[in-house]
C-alpha cells in the first residue's frame, strides 16, 4: 500500500520460474496496472507499474487479466470507468521484456506501456457478436440487453406475440422515489450518442398510474405520462441523489389527449471542464411519431453504484390497481 493504494483484484499466475501478482491500484477512476514478481511464492516480492494512462485520454485501466493463446499471444483485458456511461471494455496487447510484461504499448520508452486505442484484432476465429438495443417486442421473451432493476416477478409484465408488445403492469409504488423499485426494465447505454423512441399505447392506463422512459441512476430523470381525474398528463421529472432517499422533483407537465403517444430522449456527449464525459438528456414526445416537441429541461444521467447510467422503460401506480398497465408497442434505439 505505499507505493500502490487501493491495490485490489489480484490475478496470480506462475511463468518462467516466477510467481506473479496482477493487481490494479491507486483508485478505479485514476489508477494503474501493478504487478508483483517473486521467485518463492511466499516473497519478498518486487513491483513494478507495468500499464497507466500516461498521455492517453484512457483513464483508470483496472481490474484486467493475462490471457495467453494457444499461438503464444499475450493480451490483458481490463476496464475504463466513463462515469455515466459505464465499464468499458479494453483488450490491449501484451509482451514480456526480462520477465516483466509490458502491457499496452511503451510509447515514451518510459518501461511503463499505456493503453491503445486501436489495435489488430487477435488472431482467432472470431464472430461479431452485437446486443440488440432496438426492440418490437415480437418475440416471447425478452432480449438479452434487458436488465431488471432486482430479481423480478413474472406477474409484471407480458409479451403479447399476436399483437406484438410489451406489456407492463403499473407496480404499486408508495417510496418517495422510484430508486428501490425492482420492477424497471433498462438496459445499458448502447453509445456515448444515441436517440430512443418508444411508441406507448395509453388505453390500459388507469386513475394515479404512470409509465414511460426512464434515465436511470443515483440520479434519474422521467418523461412519463399519468391518469389523473380522467386526464392524461406528461410529466418531465427528477430524482437527484435518489440513492439518498430524496423525494422526485417535477419539472414540466402538460396535458395530453390522444391514445397513443411517442416519447424519446436524445443523449448527447459534452466534457466539463475536467474532461469527464456527460451524458446530457433532452427529452420531447410526439402524436404521430414523426414531429416532436420538446418539454422540460436538459438533465445530465448519472452513473449507479459500479455501473453506469442506464436507460428503460416503466409504468407504476399510486395506489394498487391491478388492472393498469402500458402497452409498449416498440422501442427504436439509433
Amino acid at each position: 500500500h505505499d507505493h500502490h493504494p487501493t491495490i485490489e483484484g489480484p490475478k496470480f499466475y506462475k511463468r518462467n520460474g516466477y510467481y506473479y501478482i496482477f493487481a490494479p491500484a491507486g483508485g478505479v477512476t485514476y489508477g494503474w496496472q501493478a504487478v508483483l514478481r517473486s521467485q518463492n511464492i511466499y516473497g519478498p516480492y518486487q513491483d513494478k507499474i507495468v500499464m497507466d494512462q500516461g498521455q492517453t485520454k484512457i483513464n483508470g485501466p483496472h481490474q484486467g487479466a493475462w490471457v495467453e493463446l494457444s499461438n503464444s499471444e499475450n493480451w490483458f483485458i481490463h476496464f475504463q470507468d466513463k462515469y455515466s456511461y459505464g465499464r468499458i471494455v479494453h483488450l490491449q496487447p501484451m509482451k514480456w521484456e526480462n520477465d516483466w510484461p509490458v502491457i499496452g504499448i511503451d510509447f515514451d520508452q518510459n518501461g511503463i506501456g499505456e493503453p491503445v486505442e486501436k489495435f489488430n484484432f487477435p488472431n482467432l476465429p472470431l464472430t461479431n457478436i452485437k446486443l440488440k438495443k432496438s426492440d418490437d417486442f415480437n418475440e416471447l421473451k425478452l432480449e438479452h440487453q434487458w436488465q431488471w432493476q432486482a430479481n423480478f416477478d413474472e406477474s409484471w409484465f407480458s409479451l403479447n406475440k399476436r399483437k406484438g408488445c410489451l406489456r407492463l403492469f403499473s407496480k404499486f409504488n408508495n417510496d418517495k422515489n422510484l430508486y428501490n423499485e425492482p420492477a424497471l426494465l433498462l438496459q445499458k447505454f448502447p453509445d456515448e450518442k444515441f436517440s430512443a423512441i418508444v411508441k406507448v399505447d395509453l388505453n390500459g392506463l388507469k386513475e394515479f398510474s404512470r409509465g414511460g422512459l426512464i434515465i436511470f441512476g443515483k440520479d434519474y430523470f422521467t418523461l412519463s405520462i399519468k391518469k389523473e381525474n380522467n386526464n392524461f398528463k406528461i410529466y418531465q421529472t427528477s430524482c437527484i441523489n435518489a440513492d439518498k432517499n430524496v423525494e422526485e422533483e417535477m419539472l414540466a407537465e402538460k396535458y395530453y389527449n390522444e391514445k397513443i403517444i411517442y416519447l424519446k430522449v436524445n443523449v448527447e456527449n459534452e466534457m466539463d471542464e475536467k474532461l469527464i464525459p456527460l451524458a446530457k438528456c433532452i427529452f420531447s414526445f410526439s402524436k404521430d411519431g414523426k414531429t416532436f416537441e420538446q418539454i422540460g429541461k436538459s438533465c445530465f444521467a448519472k452513473e449507479g453504484i459500479w455501473v453506469g447510467a442506464k436507460l428503460g422503460l416503466f409504468c407504476v401506480s399510486e395506489n394498487e390497481n391491478k388492472n393498469s398497465f402500458l402497452n409498449f408497442d416498440w422501442i427504436n434505439i439509433n
